[in-house]
This record gives C-alpha cells, sequence and structure tokens, in this order.
C-alpha cells in the first residue's frame, strides 16, 4: 500500500503540473481533463492513507481480521490536499470509502 500511496501522490504531482501546462497553453479541455484525474487520484490517496492509519492504529493481524470479515473499520485521519486541510471521521467497509461526518 505505501508503494501504491506513493505512486498516486507521484501521480498528483505530475497531472498539476499538465494543468499548468494547459493552462499557460489556453487548452481548457485537457485542464479540466487533469482536473478531474487529480480529484481520482486524490480519491485513491486518501484510500490508502486511511487503510494505512488503520493497520498502525491496529496492527496488521486485527486489520486482516476485520478486512476478512468485511466488517467496518472506524478510523480518523487528518487529510491534507495543497491548501485544504480537515479532519474526518471515515467508515472504510472492504474497498468502499464513505465520509461518515465532517468536523
Amino acid at each position: 500500500m505505501e508503494i501504491n500511496l506513493k505512486d498516486e501522490l507521484g501521480a498528483v504531482r505530475r497531472y498539476n503540473a499538465a494543468v499548468k501546462v494547459c493552462a499557460e497553453a489556453n487548452g481548457d479541455g485537457s485542464r479540466a481533463l487533469f482536473e478531474r484525474m487529480i480529484k481520482d487520484e486524490e480519491r485513491h490517496a486518501d484510500f490508502l492513507e486511511a487503510q494505512l492509519h488503520a493497520i498502525k492504529e491496529m496492527g496488521i493481524a486485527n486489520y486482516r481480521s476485520q478486512a476478512a470479515n468485511n466488517l467496518p473499520i472506524i478510523l480518523h485521519c487528518s487529510a491534507a490536499r495543497q491548501t485544504v486541510r480537515a479532519t474526518c471521521a471515515i467508515l472504510v467497509r472492504s474497498k468502499r470509502v464513505d465520509v461518515v461526518s465532517l468536523t
């Protein structure tokens, strides 16, 4: 998961650079596409960060046990995306992440 997270964050950096190039070249359609791709990659990164946090908090054995039983894992995360900071409580089920509440 750590390798996947590194790849997702690398993609976000590359797509942000592409957005700048598109903006300078007045490529609005391409810029919009890269902006959507950034949001998608950020969701992937958030999910991976949440999973890594859960593993750190409960240990790999408990994490695997809950994942195997498909039980919900409640955790708290602080997510920082560029200038946006949010503290959120999220519910993780299998490979799906639902935002429960924002504070």
